[in-house]
């Protein structure tokens, strides 16, 4: 059933925009500054420098191995932040989210997290999941009772799925 914003307008709640600037630690200003820096001595497309910052800013370390139970807190005030201060404050009050993010080392390390942390569903949704399959985890997101996490990379959620049972939508990085 696809509607149009004008058709449903009245029965929509209206939309909180909370935009979060958060400052990097020391030590990322220190390894941002010095991708940055390094760009202006190497060879190759600008843009491609701005991807590799972009992915450092929605996580520094993507190598970290989270088998051992050690959160990347310290690592990422994006991070940090997500976990410390947004995700509590929705898991209290056992409601729903929808993060996107296109980074998938960022989407694995956000699921592992959500499940070490809360012991909740939480799915992802990208490019890797068969379309037949998508809609199917939408419905088991949509199903569970409680706090749930859906991660979706933003090409993948651009499709025109419908997804209500979400009360937070966070946007851990922006898309282009």
């Amino acid at each position: 059933l696809r509607r149009k914003v004008r058709d449903v307008r009245n029965d929509l709640p209206n939309k909180v925009i909370t935009p979060i600037a958060l400052e990097m630690t020391y030590t990322e200003a220190e390894q941002y500054e010095e991708i940055r820096s390094s760009s202006n001595t190497e060879e190759g497309s600008s843009l491609g420098v701005l991807q590799k910052l972009r992915s450092f800013c929605a996580f520094p370390n993507t190598n970290s191995d989270l088998s051992n139970s050690v959160l990347p807190d310290d690592e990422s005030s994006k991070f940090s932040y997500l976990f410390n201060s947004l995700l509590p404050e929705i898991f209290t009050l056992k409601e729903k989210t929808i993060i996107f993010t296109g980074f998938k080392e960022a989407q694995r390390i956000i699921k592992e997290t959500v499940k070490q942390r809360f012991g909740s569903f939480c799915g992802v949704l990208n490019g890797d999941v068969p379309k037949e399959e998508r809609q199917a985890m939408i419905d088991e997101f949509s199903n569970k009772l409680g706090f749930a996490v859906l991660i979706i990379n933003p090409t993948v959620g651009a499709t025109g799925w419908n997804i209500v049972a979400a009360n937070h939508v966070i946007f851990y990085t922006l898309d282009w």
